[in-house]
């Protein structure tokens, strides 16, 4: 969103971790979810759970959040959700937050050698939480609450009680399954 681009082409670099602890990389929809399900099954494997945080950056050498599926320290199997092929151009992780590299998703499936499956899905939202509090006169902040509830509370707290006290400030937050994320 920052970046300014289509949503729809923008994709996220995941790790799963199969029964046998082989670790997984899915190239999914930023948009969307990674379906465990359907990853277990293109991979040929009994079922699939997130990776730990520490095995994706050892095995990749990327941070998580910023991990690429491009140049990983250990070459993964890979797979690549369907939609991309839809697409002329998707963006992937260059290996730090917030910076993108734009490539045709036949070139990401060849450079990653990686599989096309139906692996990713559309969000689960939950119903919005929060407080909308009377005469906002500053922009909306949006936190998305995760398994880090108490800090995205706190920050937003931080925001409200550091800008100008004479205005009442509002803070939405929107609630998303964390088993949904990596680590």
């Amino acid at each position: 969103d920052k970046l300014g681009l289509d949503a729809r082409s923008v994709f996220k670099t995941l790790l799963a971790a199969s029964e046998k602890n082989e670790l997984l990389v899915a190239i999914v929809p930023v948009a969307g979810q990674l379906d465990l399900k359907a990853l277990a099954l293109a991979a040929g494997c009994k079922k699939c759970e997130m990776a730990d945080k520490d095995a994706a950056q050892r095995a990749t050498g990327y941070l998580v959040g910023g991990i690429s599926p491009l140049g990983q320290k250990k070459r993964l199997r890979s797979f690549v959700d369907a939609s991309a092929m839809a697409l002329g151009e998707v963006h992937v992780s260059a290996g730090r937050r917030g910076l993108e590299v734009a490539l045709a998703p036949t070139d990401l499936v060849r450079l990653v050698q990686a599989s096309v499956a139906p692996i990713g899905r559309p969000a689960r939202r939950s119903a919005p939480v929060g407080v909308v509090l009377p005469e906002i006169h500053r922009p909306l902040v949006d936190i998305t609450v995760d398994r880090h509830a108490t800090a995205a509370l706190l920050h937003a707290q931080r925001i409200a009680h550091h800008g100008d006290r004479r205005h009442r400030h509002l803070v939405r937050f929107s609630g998303v399954d964390a088993a949904d994320h990596a680590p």
